[in-house]
Protein backbone atom coordinates (compact mmCIF):
# COMPACT_ATOMS: atom_id res chain seq x y z
CA UNK A 1 0.00 0.00 0.00
CA UNK A 2 1.19 3.41 -1.21
CA UNK A 3 1.44 6.14 1.61
CA UNK A 4 -1.17 8.10 -0.44
CA UNK A 5 -3.26 5.04 0.14
CA UNK A 6 -2.75 4.60 3.29
CA UNK A 7 -3.66 8.29 4.54
CA UNK A 8 -6.90 7.71 2.58
CA UNK A 9 -7.55 4.26 3.92
CA UNK A 10 -6.91 5.16 8.09
CA UNK A 11 -9.48 8.24 7.41
CA UNK A 12 -12.36 5.26 7.15
CA UNK A 13 -14.55 5.42 10.80
CA UNK A 14 -14.59 2.30 12.74
CA UNK A 15 -18.74 3.31 12.87
CA UNK A 16 -21.01 1.29 10.76
CA UNK A 17 -24.58 0.05 10.56
CA UNK A 18 -22.82 -3.19 12.76
CA UNK A 19 -23.64 -2.23 15.85
CA UNK A 20 -25.76 -2.93 18.88
CA UNK A 21 -26.70 -1.48 22.52
CA UNK A 22 -25.94 -3.76 25.50
CA UNK A 23 -26.60 -2.18 28.83
CA UNK A 24 -24.53 1.14 28.55
CA UNK A 25 -21.59 -0.23 26.09
CA UNK A 26 -22.07 0.16 22.15
CA UNK A 27 -20.49 -2.98 20.86
CA UNK A 28 -18.92 -2.26 17.19
CA UNK A 29 -18.22 -4.43 14.36
CA UNK A 30 -15.29 -2.43 12.80
CA UNK A 31 -14.72 -5.29 9.83
CA UNK A 32 -12.45 -2.64 8.01
CA UNK A 33 -10.13 -2.71 11.01
CA UNK A 34 -10.33 -5.99 11.48
CA UNK A 35 -11.80 -5.75 14.68
CA UNK A 36 -14.30 -5.95 17.69
CA UNK A 37 -15.13 -2.58 19.46
CA UNK A 38 -16.54 -1.24 22.52
CA UNK A 39 -17.91 2.72 23.42
CA UNK A 40 -19.60 3.48 26.93
CA UNK A 41 -22.91 5.74 26.13
CA UNK A 42 -21.38 8.43 28.37
CA UNK A 43 -18.43 9.37 26.88
CA UNK A 44 -17.90 7.14 23.54
CA UNK A 45 -14.30 6.24 24.59
CA UNK A 46 -13.74 3.40 22.02
CA UNK A 47 -11.76 0.64 23.43
CA UNK A 48 -10.60 -2.57 21.64
CA UNK A 49 -11.69 -6.06 22.35
CA UNK A 50 -10.13 -8.71 19.72
CA UNK A 51 -9.09 -9.27 16.46
CA UNK A 52 -11.00 -11.73 13.62
CA UNK A 53 -7.93 -13.97 13.29
CA UNK A 54 -9.23 -16.12 10.58
CA UNK A 55 -10.76 -13.36 7.99
CA UNK A 56 -8.44 -12.41 5.04
CA UNK A 57 -10.61 -9.29 3.66
CA UNK A 58 -10.84 -5.92 5.20
CA UNK A 59 -14.25 -4.65 4.10
CA UNK A 60 -16.58 -2.06 6.46
CA UNK A 61 -19.65 -4.88 5.33
CA UNK A 62 -18.01 -8.44 6.22
CA UNK A 63 -20.55 -9.19 8.96
CA UNK A 64 -23.89 -8.84 9.89
CA UNK A 65 -23.74 -8.44 13.82
CA UNK A 66 -26.64 -9.63 16.05
CA UNK A 67 -26.95 -10.48 20.04
CA UNK A 68 -28.56 -13.77 21.04
CA UNK A 69 -28.40 -13.77 24.83
CA UNK A 70 -25.00 -13.29 26.02
CA UNK A 71 -23.89 -14.01 22.54
CA UNK A 72 -22.51 -11.73 19.86
CA UNK A 73 -23.08 -13.58 16.55
CA UNK A 74 -21.29 -12.56 13.31
CA UNK A 75 -22.75 -13.82 10.19
CA UNK A 76 -21.24 -13.53 6.93
CA UNK A 77 -21.92 -11.09 4.52
CA UNK A 78 -19.24 -11.38 2.41
CA UNK A 79 -16.79 -12.92 5.08
CA UNK A 80 -15.22 -16.26 4.95
CA UNK A 81 -16.28 -17.56 8.34
CA UNK A 82 -18.79 -17.18 11.54
CA UNK A 83 -17.59 -15.22 14.68
CA UNK A 84 -18.93 -15.73 17.96
CA UNK A 85 -18.13 -13.61 20.68
CA UNK A 86 -18.69 -14.68 24.67
CA UNK A 87 -19.90 -11.48 26.49
CA UNK A 88 -19.28 -13.45 29.96
CA UNK A 89 -16.03 -15.71 29.70
CA UNK A 90 -14.89 -12.23 26.73
CA UNK A 91 -14.22 -15.28 23.91
CA UNK A 92 -14.33 -15.19 20.14
CA UNK A 93 -14.73 -18.18 18.55
CA UNK A 94 -14.55 -18.23 14.74
CA UNK A 95 -15.74 -20.88 12.64
CA UNK A 96 -14.08 -20.46 9.31
CA UNK A 97 -16.66 -21.80 6.16
CA UNK A 98 -14.38 -22.86 3.57
CA UNK A 99 -14.99 -26.28 3.87
CA UNK A 100 -18.66 -26.03 3.40
CA UNK A 101 -18.92 -23.66 0.96
CA UNK A 102 -16.88 -23.73 -2.18
CA UNK A 103 -18.19 -21.25 -4.82
CA UNK A 104 -21.29 -19.91 -3.31
CA UNK A 105 -20.92 -16.87 -2.05
CA UNK A 106 -21.77 -16.88 1.56
CA UNK A 107 -24.43 -13.65 1.77
CA UNK A 108 -26.34 -13.59 4.65
CA UNK A 109 -29.97 -11.18 4.43
CA UNK A 110 -31.94 -12.98 7.63
CA UNK A 111 -31.97 -15.22 10.75
CA UNK A 112 -34.33 -16.67 12.86
CA UNK A 113 -33.78 -18.29 16.15
CA UNK A 114 -35.55 -21.11 17.26
CA UNK A 115 -34.69 -23.57 20.26
CA UNK A 116 -30.97 -22.39 20.57
CA UNK A 117 -30.44 -22.51 17.08
CA UNK A 118 -29.54 -19.24 14.74
CA UNK A 119 -31.15 -19.95 11.19
CA UNK A 120 -29.53 -18.44 8.57
CA UNK A 121 -31.17 -16.96 5.08
CA UNK A 122 -28.78 -16.38 2.26
CA UNK A 123 -29.13 -13.33 0.11
CA UNK A 124 -27.98 -14.68 -2.96
CA UNK A 125 -26.11 -18.04 -1.99
CA UNK A 126 -27.81 -21.16 -1.97
CA UNK A 127 -27.06 -22.86 1.23
CA UNK A 128 -29.38 -21.66 4.57
CA UNK A 129 -26.98 -23.20 7.81
CA UNK A 130 -28.11 -24.25 11.12
CA UNK A 131 -25.74 -22.23 13.66
CA UNK A 132 -25.62 -23.83 17.13
CA UNK A 133 -24.56 -20.89 18.78
CA UNK A 134 -24.27 -22.72 22.55
CA UNK A 135 -22.15 -25.08 21.08
CA UNK A 136 -20.16 -23.87 18.68
CA UNK A 137 -20.71 -25.79 15.74
CA UNK A 138 -22.52 -25.68 12.11
CA UNK A 139 -25.10 -28.41 12.17
CA UNK A 140 -27.54 -28.69 8.73
CA UNK A 141 -26.75 -27.07 5.66
CA UNK A 142 -29.81 -26.88 3.07
CA UNK A 143 -30.40 -25.99 -0.50
CA UNK A 144 -32.84 -23.59 -0.60
CA UNK A 145 -32.21 -22.43 -3.65
CA UNK A 146 -32.92 -25.96 -5.08
CA UNK A 147 -35.91 -25.94 -3.54
CA UNK A 148 -37.19 -22.87 -4.58
CA UNK A 149 -36.16 -24.19 -7.63
CA UNK A 150 -38.50 -26.94 -7.71
CA UNK A 151 -41.45 -24.77 -6.65
CA UNK A 152 -41.06 -21.59 -8.93
CA UNK A 153 -39.23 -23.92 -11.92
CA UNK A 154 -36.84 -20.61 -11.61
CA UNK A 155 -34.00 -19.49 -9.76
CA UNK A 156 -34.07 -15.92 -7.56
CA UNK A 157 -31.58 -13.04 -7.74
CA UNK A 158 -31.88 -12.53 -4.00
CA UNK A 159 -34.35 -14.83 -1.90
CA UNK A 160 -36.08 -12.93 0.90
CA UNK A 161 -36.27 -9.26 2.13
CA UNK A 162 -34.95 -8.06 5.67
CA UNK A 163 -36.98 -9.30 8.51
CA UNK A 164 -38.21 -12.58 9.32
CA UNK A 165 -40.64 -13.70 12.02
CA UNK A 166 -40.72 -16.73 14.33
CA UNK A 167 -44.48 -17.85 15.23
CA UNK A 168 -44.52 -20.83 17.47
CA UNK A 169 -42.80 -23.60 15.27
CA UNK A 170 -42.90 -21.58 12.16
CA UNK A 171 -40.39 -19.28 10.52
CA UNK A 172 -41.47 -16.86 7.99
CA UNK A 173 -39.74 -14.95 5.72
CA UNK A 174 -41.20 -13.00 2.53
CA UNK A 175 -39.70 -13.74 -0.80
CA UNK A 176 -38.03 -10.55 -3.07
CA UNK A 177 -39.19 -11.55 -6.13
CA UNK A 178 -42.37 -13.41 -5.63
CA UNK A 179 -46.03 -12.25 -4.02
CA UNK A 180 -45.42 -15.57 -1.47
CA UNK A 181 -44.46 -16.28 2.28
CA UNK A 182 -42.06 -18.76 2.95
CA UNK A 183 -43.00 -21.12 5.79
CA UNK A 184 -39.95 -22.79 7.20
CA UNK A 185 -40.39 -25.62 9.84
CA UNK A 186 -36.71 -26.11 11.78
CA UNK A 187 -38.00 -29.53 13.43
CA UNK A 188 -39.05 -31.03 10.25
CA UNK A 189 -36.60 -29.25 8.02
CA UNK A 190 -39.11 -28.38 5.34
CA UNK A 191 -40.65 -25.59 3.51
CA UNK A 192 -44.14 -24.26 2.14
CA UNK A 193 -44.93 -21.41 0.11
CA UNK A 194 -48.11 -19.48 0.38
CA UNK A 195 -49.05 -17.03 -2.40
CA UNK A 196 -50.32 -13.98 -0.69
CA UNK A 197 -53.64 -12.77 -2.21
CA UNK A 198 -54.24 -9.31 -4.04
CA UNK A 199 -50.35 -9.34 -4.89
CA UNK A 200 -48.56 -9.45 -7.78
CA UNK A 201 -45.37 -8.15 -6.85
CA UNK A 202 -42.27 -9.22 -4.11
CA UNK A 203 -41.90 -7.61 -1.27
CA UNK A 204 -39.37 -5.25 0.23
CA UNK A 205 -39.67 -5.74 4.24
CA UNK A 206 -41.34 -7.60 7.34
CA UNK A 207 -41.74 -7.42 10.69
CA UNK A 208 -44.54 -9.69 12.77
CA UNK A 209 -46.38 -9.08 15.40
CA UNK A 210 -48.69 -11.26 17.11
CA UNK A 211 -50.21 -13.78 14.65
CA UNK A 212 -50.18 -11.09 11.79
CA UNK A 213 -47.23 -10.24 9.73
CA UNK A 214 -46.64 -6.96 8.30
CA UNK A 215 -45.05 -6.92 4.80
CA UNK A 216 -44.27 -3.91 2.42
CA UNK A 217 -44.79 -4.90 -0.56
CA UNK A 218 -43.17 -3.26 -4.24
CA UNK A 219 -46.61 -1.59 -5.01
CA UNK A 220 -46.41 0.68 -1.75
CA UNK A 221 -48.99 -1.79 0.35
CA UNK A 222 -48.29 -3.23 3.55
CA UNK A 223 -50.29 -6.48 3.58
CA UNK A 224 -51.24 -7.61 6.60
CA UNK A 225 -51.40 -11.33 6.58
CA UNK A 226 -52.94 -13.30 9.07
CA UNK A 227 -50.84 -16.49 9.66
CA UNK A 228 -53.63 -18.94 10.79
CA UNK A 229 -55.67 -17.60 8.51
CA UNK A 230 -52.73 -17.37 6.03
CA UNK A 231 -54.97 -14.71 4.00
CA UNK A 232 -54.41 -11.12 3.69
CA UNK A 233 -56.49 -9.17 6.80
CA UNK A 234 -56.05 -5.61 5.74
CA UNK A 235 -54.07 -3.83 2.94
CA UNK A 236 -52.41 -0.44 4.08
CA UNK A 237 -51.05 2.25 1.35
CA UNK A 238 -48.05 3.90 2.15
CA UNK A 239 -48.67 6.72 0.18
CA UNK A 240 -45.87 5.69 -2.56
CA UNK A 241 -44.44 2.42 -4.96
CA UNK A 242 -41.35 0.47 -2.94
CA UNK A 243 -39.49 2.07 -6.57
CA UNK A 244 -36.67 -0.36 -5.75
CA UNK A 245 -34.84 -0.30 -9.23
CA UNK A 246 -33.27 2.92 -8.15
CA UNK A 247 -33.17 2.37 -4.26
CA UNK A 248 -36.37 4.92 -3.17
CA UNK A 249 -37.57 2.13 -0.71
CA UNK A 250 -38.03 1.13 2.51
CA UNK A 251 -35.90 -1.31 3.23
CA UNK A 252 -36.81 -2.20 7.21
CA UNK A 253 -40.52 -2.26 9.21
CA UNK A 254 -40.89 -1.74 12.83
CA UNK A 255 -43.92 -1.46 15.19
CA UNK A 256 -44.26 -0.17 18.46
CA UNK A 257 -47.09 1.43 20.06
CA UNK A 258 -49.72 1.33 16.97
CA UNK A 259 -47.42 2.75 15.07
CA UNK A 260 -45.36 1.35 12.29
CA UNK A 261 -42.09 2.76 10.93
CA UNK A 262 -40.43 2.16 7.96
CA UNK A 263 -36.62 2.77 7.68
CA UNK A 264 -35.19 4.07 4.49
CA UNK A 265 -32.62 2.62 2.23
CA UNK A 266 -31.01 6.41 2.34
CA UNK A 267 -30.71 8.70 4.80
CA UNK A 268 -33.46 8.84 7.84
CA UNK A 269 -34.84 12.10 6.58
CA UNK A 270 -37.01 9.92 4.98
CA UNK A 271 -38.26 8.12 7.77
CA UNK A 272 -41.76 7.38 7.55
CA UNK A 273 -44.80 6.77 10.53
CA UNK A 274 -48.08 5.25 9.69
CA UNK A 275 -50.79 5.52 12.84
CA UNK A 276 -52.06 2.38 12.75
CA UNK A 277 -55.65 3.91 14.66
CA UNK A 278 -55.91 7.22 12.70
CA UNK A 279 -54.54 5.87 9.54
CA UNK A 280 -53.01 8.77 9.28
CA UNK A 281 -49.48 8.73 7.40
CA UNK A 282 -46.31 11.30 8.32
CA UNK A 283 -43.46 12.06 6.76
CA UNK A 284 -41.96 15.08 8.12
CA UNK A 285 -38.73 14.39 10.35
CA UNK A 286 -39.78 15.01 14.28
CA UNK A 287 -38.50 18.50 15.52
CA UNK A 288 -36.28 16.52 18.07
CA UNK A 289 -34.05 14.45 15.18
CA UNK A 290 -33.71 17.45 12.77
CA UNK A 291 -32.41 20.07 15.49
CA UNK A 292 -29.70 17.01 15.16
CA UNK A 293 -26.94 16.06 12.52
CA UNK A 294 -28.62 16.00 8.97
CA UNK A 295 -26.40 12.27 8.22
CA UNK A 296 -28.25 10.51 10.50
CA UNK A 297 -28.90 6.92 9.21
CA UNK A 298 -30.85 3.87 10.58
CA UNK A 299 -29.08 0.89 12.66
CA UNK A 300 -31.72 -1.29 14.54
CA UNK A 301 -34.62 -1.10 16.52
CA UNK A 302 -35.77 -3.14 19.84
CA UNK A 303 -38.89 -2.63 21.06
CA UNK A 304 -39.65 0.98 22.23
CA UNK A 305 -36.00 1.70 21.17
CA UNK A 306 -34.44 2.80 17.94
CA UNK A 307 -30.95 3.51 17.32
CA UNK A 308 -29.49 5.69 14.80
CA UNK A 309 -25.55 6.63 13.67
CA UNK A 310 -23.98 8.84 11.35
CA UNK A 311 -20.68 9.30 9.28
CA UNK A 312 -19.33 11.44 11.77
CA UNK A 313 -19.34 8.62 14.71
CA UNK A 314 -22.13 9.70 16.77
CA UNK A 315 -24.89 6.80 18.03
CA UNK A 316 -28.24 8.12 18.81
CA UNK A 317 -30.74 6.28 20.91
CA UNK A 318 -34.40 6.71 20.33
CA UNK A 319 -37.46 6.40 22.88
CA UNK A 320 -39.98 5.28 20.62
CA UNK A 321 -42.45 5.76 23.74
CA UNK A 322 -41.61 9.37 25.06
CA UNK A 323 -41.13 9.91 21.09
CA UNK A 324 -37.62 12.02 21.97
CA UNK A 325 -34.00 11.45 22.26
CA UNK A 326 -33.05 8.98 25.11
CA UNK A 327 -29.02 9.71 24.47
CA UNK A 328 -26.73 10.32 21.98
CA UNK A 329 -22.23 10.03 21.84
CA UNK A 330 -20.32 10.87 19.62
CA UNK A 331 -17.42 8.10 19.64
CA UNK A 332 -13.79 8.86 20.39
CA UNK A 333 -10.57 7.68 19.55
CA UNK A 334 -7.10 7.59 18.47
CA UNK A 335 -6.00 7.51 14.81
CA UNK A 336 -2.85 6.27 15.78
CA UNK A 337 -3.99 3.64 17.71
CA UNK A 338 -6.39 2.10 15.74
CA UNK A 339 -3.78 1.96 12.96
CA UNK A 340 -1.91 -0.71 15.02
CA UNK A 341 -4.76 -2.74 15.09
CA UNK A 342 -4.57 -3.70 11.54
CA UNK A 343 -1.05 -4.81 11.27
CA UNK A 344 -0.78 -7.52 8.73
CA UNK A 345 0.87 -9.92 11.00
CA UNK A 346 0.54 -12.80 8.25
CA UNK A 347 2.30 -10.61 5.63
CA UNK A 348 -0.62 -11.01 3.27
CA UNK A 349 -0.43 -7.74 1.58
CA UNK A 350 3.01 -8.57 0.87
CA UNK A 351 2.40 -12.03 -0.67
CA UNK A 352 -0.28 -10.79 -2.88
CA UNK A 353 -3.38 -12.35 -1.08
CA UNK A 354 -5.10 -9.09 -0.05
CA UNK A 355 -4.59 -5.74 -2.28
CA UNK A 356 -5.97 -2.98 -0.73
CA UNK A 357 -7.55 0.18 -2.44
CA UNK A 358 -8.35 3.21 -1.36
CA UNK A 359 -11.29 3.78 0.84
CA UNK A 360 -14.29 5.65 -0.95
CA UNK A 361 -18.11 7.35 0.62
CA UNK A 362 -20.77 5.56 -1.23
CA UNK A 363 -23.40 8.99 -0.69
CA UNK A 364 -23.38 8.87 -4.50
CA UNK A 365 -22.52 5.68 -5.12
CA UNK A 366 -25.17 2.89 -4.28
CA UNK A 367 -25.20 0.75 -7.21
CA UNK A 368 -21.98 -0.92 -9.63
CA UNK A 369 -21.74 -3.42 -11.87
CA UNK A 370 -19.11 -6.09 -11.87
CA UNK A 371 -18.28 -8.60 -14.37
CA UNK A 372 -16.47 -11.99 -14.03
CA UNK A 373 -16.60 -14.83 -16.31
CA UNK A 374 -18.35 -13.32 -18.28
CA UNK A 375 -21.23 -12.75 -15.80
CA UNK A 376 -22.33 -9.31 -14.58
CA UNK A 377 -23.07 -9.07 -11.07
CA UNK A 378 -24.71 -6.03 -9.26
CA UNK A 379 -23.45 -4.91 -5.44
CA UNK A 380 -25.77 -2.74 -3.78
CA UNK A 381 -24.10 -0.82 -0.93
CA UNK A 382 -26.06 0.98 2.36
CA UNK A 383 -25.79 4.91 1.79
CA UNK A 384 -23.82 5.54 4.85
CA UNK A 385 -21.96 3.06 5.35
CA UNK A 386 -18.06 3.90 4.18
CA UNK A 387 -16.52 1.02 1.98
CA UNK A 388 -12.94 -0.29 2.11
CA UNK A 389 -12.23 -2.25 -1.07
CA UNK A 390 -10.58 -5.50 -0.44
CA UNK A 391 -9.56 -7.89 -3.61
CA UNK A 392 -8.67 -11.46 -2.66
CA UNK A 393 -6.12 -12.90 -5.10
CA UNK A 394 -5.45 -16.86 -6.09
Amino acid sequence: MNAADEREYYRITPLNSNFRVLKDDIYICASNYNGLFKADVVNGTLKFITKFECQNCLDMNLFLMESVENTLVFLPIFANEIALYDLEAGELCEIPLSNIYTKDITNTSNIAICDDKVWIFPTKGRYMTELDYKNKRIGSVIDIYDIYQNFFNMGYRILGVNGSYVYEDTVIIACWEKPYMIKFYPKKKTFIFVKVQECNLGFCALHGEGENIYALNDDGYIYVWNIKRGEVVKKIYTGEEAKRQNNKFYRKIHIYNERIYLFPFSEITQMKTIDLKLGAIDKKLPQWLQSKNSDLFFGYADKNKMYLYSNENHVMCVDLEKQCMDWGVDIQYDDAELKKIIVDDKNAIQNGLIKESRAFLVNDLLRFTTVSDGKETENVFSRGDIIHNAIMYG
